[in-house]
């Protein structure tokens, strides 16, 4: 994959994975989130959630965590300075982007740490072991992460997540309690937060297949939006089978 259009392709759309504000609302109820409280949205995207999380957060002070610089750029110029946009990595290793881990405790301590999509570049273990040490006491950890929803699953939907190791839902509540958490709150990713990704990718895709007629985008960027119509396609086939499940926990 073209790693530069990938992420060219991802900047100019509205969300980065699956979700709704209800998704930010339900987990912010589930970890009894009170106002005022000090959030981190660790691997924030172009941000957004944040407005979502201040909303179901009043007086919310975010911290937006993002291996992606033009992702931070994005963030940076969305909101005030209730929101605070920082470079780097989400784990204890360097980001995709050769970024440095970030002191979480020193930007903490955190009320929630909220992470839609992203955590699997972690590892949801690793993850939530590295953020233990930068929540506030009483707090909350709440993500999605991509899971097979059978523990036989089919080839197409093994091919869906393109490699990628998922894990099932059981393996994942084990991962959860392995890093020594008590799950508060689960459910499947409705899908209304998969259609809602979809269509914000529709918007991109039509502009850039609109660049490519009028030579400012190349065959590549042809071939990362073919990519992202598959994804659609093939999602609503499998969806019995693949999608994401949202947890939010605290440490036992």
């Amino acid at each position: 994959m073209d790693m530069d259009r990938f992420l060219r392709f991802h900047e100019g759309v509205s969300r980065q994975g699956p979700g709704t504000p209800d998704d930010v609302s339900w987990a912010v109820k589930a970890a009894g989130t009170k106002a005022g409280a000090r959030v981190l949205d660790a691997g924030a995207g172009v941000g957004e959630d944040i407005r979502a999380l201040r909303e179901a957060i009043p007086e919310a002070r975010v911290v937006a965590l993002e291996a992606h610089e033009g992702f931070v750029e994005a963030i940076s110029g969305r909101y005030g300075p209730e929101v605070t946009a920082i470079h780097g990595s989400m784990g204890p290793q360097p980001g995709f982007d050769g970024s440095a881990p970030v002191d979480l405790a020193e930007n903490g301590p955190f009320d929630l740490i909220w992470s839609a999509g992203a955590i699997y570049f972690v590892g949801v273990g690793t993850a939530l072991e590295h953020w233990k040490g930068a929540l506030a006491e009483g707090g909350a950890a709440a993500f999605t992460a991509p899971v097979f929803f059978t523990d036989t699953p089919s080839e197409e939907a093994v091919a869906f997540w393109q490699g990628d190791k998922v894990d099932t839902v059981g393996a994942l509540r084990d991962a959860v309690a392995g890093a020594g958490y008590r799950i508060l709150a689960e459910r499947r990713e409705p899908d209304a937060g998969w259609e809602a990704y979809f269509a914000a990718q529709a918007v991109r895709i039509a502009t850039l297949r609109e660049d490519i007629l009028q030579g400012r985008e190349d065959a590549a960027m042809a071939e990362i939006l073919d990519q992202a119509e598959h994804e659609a396609e093939a999602w609503r086939k499998l969806k019995d089978e693949v999608g994401y499940h949202a947890v939010v926990a605290a440490p036992a």
